[in-house]
């Protein structure tokens, strides 16, 4: 479903639709989505499972954890 186009800072992620997100045949059992460190790739019509503001990405930055 998901792969990258362009290089260098110009880089992004593309789907495998012609029309963007809109008609993707992304499923919850996806690995993108349940992988997405930002929670941002949601299945739709399924929402949050963990409430905005309970995540653990909402409390500390990503990548608190790791030391330099």
């Amino acid at each position: 479903v998901f792969g990258f186009e362009g290089r260098g800072i110009r880089e992004r992620i593309a789907v495998n639709s012609a029309d963007g997100l809109v008609s993707t045949d992304v499923e919850a059992a996806d690995a993108a989505v349940s992988a997405c460190p930002t929670g941002c790739l949601l299945v739709k019509r399924q929402g949050n499972r963990v409430p905005i503001g309970q995540r653990a990405y909402d409390k500390t930055p990503i990548g608190s954890d790791v030391i330099a």
